[in-house]
């Protein structure tokens, strides 16, 4: 049930994640094959994730004083080896690569992308609103033994038509030209909300109707919980998303504990290593071509972040998506292609490098979906006439 799955009698765990394999397997090989008849050539982001991976894998063996088969053995099974495992992980690899370059390759036309939208404005569009919580949940009391105790359906019922009465008064009271902030005081919740999105909840369903009208007020209830919601406006977010490259410098692993002496001079130390490092790279970047491309290498070479296989690339990003100090720096008003800097977040010290401005964020919304769509069937399409048979030779005939 949590994971959204109808139970099949007699049915195990041990089927369901065994088809999940077989089926991911099928989907691999089918990619591997389209690739391979297309001629389709691996970036060399291929081989650099690969080569990380195996030398996490061998350092992750070592911290634990065992072999790398011994470690894959207790991680994966003891039919698991490290011939296998590396074969399996170019493999994925490979297919990821090749899956990810025919997601890339999907583009739309604006025509396309206003038509997706004008069918389904209600999962792109934007409300401004304001709003306050009312529970109207009964609450538990105790026994004189301390004992819990539910509330009755009575109390249940009086509960919710307490709340009830309370989000009425507050919206005459609002209605009458009170602040509804100043309403809510200490004893509920406010919210101003000024990008709402669709939930499909009772709120956004009322938000989002067609006969919204700025200033339109009303008492909503969802569960238990009764809602007093003044209506702003419903737009289309039209504010650019961003392209943008980064080279992530973790501090380094101390050697003491928290609380340790010294683990405070010890965690400024790393930090100022970090820092530093940060800046040799930007040196070093502009000292050099000093162009995207470069930059992007430097992110393959020196980044912590995932991102760097793809040059620290992040692309069609919006408005709140990243960490504050991050989030800032790319959509400060001043900003322009080329801009570099260093940004400091939780994560460390990030080398940034501003590509510039894509498209508004509600077409990159609409494009995603749209891909996400195109994608999805295209997988379906590429292994729909690949069978999959399970026989009992050993992990060496995976694949």
């Amino acid at each position: 049930a949590m994971l959204g799955l109808e139970a099949e009698e007699g049915r195990t765990w041990h089927d369901f994640f065994l088809e999940q394999a077989l089926d991911q397997m099928a989907s691999v090989q089918a990619g591997l094959d389209a690739a391979k008849a297309e001629g389709f050539t691996y970036p060399a982001s291929v081989q650099a994730q690969y080569d990380d991976s195996l030398a996490s894998l061998e350092a992750a063996a070592a911290a634990s004083n065992l072999s790398v088969d011994q470690y894959l053995q207790n991680s994966l099974g003891s039919s698991m080896t490290a011939k296998v495992y590396k074969t399996q992980l170019m493999r994925m690899l490979q297919y990821d690569a090749y899956s990810s370059a025919y997601s890339d390759s999907l583009t739309y036309t604006d025509d396309e992308l206003e038509t997706a939208y004008q069918a389904d404005t209600n999962s792109y569009d934007r409300v401004s609103y304001e709003s306050v919580s009312i529970s109207g949940a009964a609450e538990s009391t105790t026994d004189a033994d301390g004992n819990e105790i539910e509330p009755t359906e009575e109390e249940e019922a009086a509960a919710k038509e307490a709340a009830k009465s309370t989000a009425d008064e507050m919206l005459a009271a609002y209605q009458a030209g009170g602040d509804l902030e100043a309403l809510a005081g200490e004893d509920y919740s406010y919210s101003s909300t000024e990008s709402g999105t669709y939930s499909g909840n009772s709120v956004t369903e009322w938000l989002l109707d067609n006969a919204r009208h700025a200033g339109d007020s009303t008492v909503l209830e969802s569960d238990s919980t009764y809602y007093v919601v003044v209506f702003h406006d419903r737009y289309r977010d039209e504010t650019p998303t961003i392209d943008v490259r980064h080279i992530l410098i973790e501090p380094g692993d101390g050697e003491l504990s928290e609380g340790d002496e010294g683990y405070e001079d010890e965690q400024a130390q790393l930090d100022a290593d970090a820092k530093a490092q940060a800046e040799d790279i930007l040196a070093q970047w502009q000292a050099g071509e000093a162009t995207e491309d470069s930059f992007a290498a430097l992110a393959m070479e020196y980044s912590s972040d995932g991102s760097k296989y793809d040059g620290g690339l992040y692309t069609r990003d919006y408005q709140g998506q990243m960490v504050t100090a991050f989030n800032d720096w790319c959509f400060d008003a001043s900003r322009k292609t080329g801009d570099t800097d260093i940004v400091k977040t939780d994560y460390g010290y990030h080398v940034m490098y501003f590509v510039g401005e894509d498209m508004p964020c509600w077409q990159a919304q609409v494009y995603e979906t749209l891909q996400d769509e195109d994608y999805n069937t295209w997988v379906e399409d590429l292994d729909a006439d690949y069978t999959i048979e399970q026989h009992d030779f050993g992990m060496k005939f995976v694949g």
